[in-house]
């Protein structure tokens, strides 16, 4: 699939390990104006980076804990000063495992400021920018996931910037049961799924490092949809 911005700037942050590293993987062959990986783990986070099959010819990493306001306010300053623009954002919180409930409402709030810290340097586009939020297991958290989102969404509408999301841990789970089944994938669905008053599918048949670089394209208006997918296969 083509996305169709000139030298596009992407961001993956929690790009360190696991569902992260698979959409560093992902978008770095799109990635034609530079990539920035953001995550705390600095050594796993050089790997990451090292291990891109097809990096763009600017790869830079930042190590700095993500719930930190003042950590993305040098990040952001970083990015401006030696990329000048950012198009496309991916932010990947860890999984929960066998961690607390508490611990990943924290973990969905730092995605949350993530998103309205880049989104505000997103902004300065002419063309705006696009984000998604890419789940593993806070799929269980639905109400909270939800509300992450429409908040983002919402602030991100203010900088020109569509917010998306994408929830990894089966199309059919029971959480996600109501949700619209969607069997045909493009940009015309998209569109459809934009307008509906509940803009929340499912998408059995796809996988998130597939689906999380579709939802950065300018062809469709969508922001504010939850898409559930089944696994976490790379491209």
């Amino acid at each position: 699939m083509e996305l169709e911005r000139i030298n596009p700037v992407a961001l993956v942050c929690g790009a360190a390990s696991g569902l992260g590293t698979l959409c560093a993987q992902a978008i770095s062959r799109r990635a034609e104006g530079g990539l920035i990986l953001v995550d705390s783990d600095e050594a796993a986070l050089d790997f990451t980076a090292d291990a891109l099959t097809k990096p763009p010819e600017r790869v830079s990493t930042l190590a700095f804990d993500p719930r930190a306001p003042e950590e993305w306010k040098r990040g952001t300053s970083f990015i401006a000063a030696h990329y000048g623009r950012l198009d496309w954002v991916l932010v990947v919180p860890p999984p929960l495992d066998a961690r607390g409930g508490e611990t990943g409402l924290a973990d969905l709030d730092a995605a949350q400021l993530a998103l309205r810290s880049l989104g505000r340097l997103q902004r300065n586009n002419v063309q705006g920018g696009a984000a998604a939020l890419v789940l593993g297991a806070q799929a269980a958290m639905k109400a909270h996931v939800l509300q992450v989102l429409r908040a983002a969404a919402g602030e991100g509408a203010a900088n020109k910037v569509r917010v998306n999301a994408v929830v990894v841990g089966g199309a059919d789970a029971p959480a996600w049961r109501n949700a619209v089944a969607v069997t045909r994938f493009d940009h015309a669905t998209l569109e459809t799924l934009a307008n509906s008053a509940s803009p929340v599918a499912r998408c059995p048949g796809y996988n998130v490092t597939g689906m999380a670089p579709f939802l950065l394209s300018d062809k469709h208006t969508l922001t504010g949809a939850t898409l559930v997918v089944d696994d976490i296969q790379a491209l």
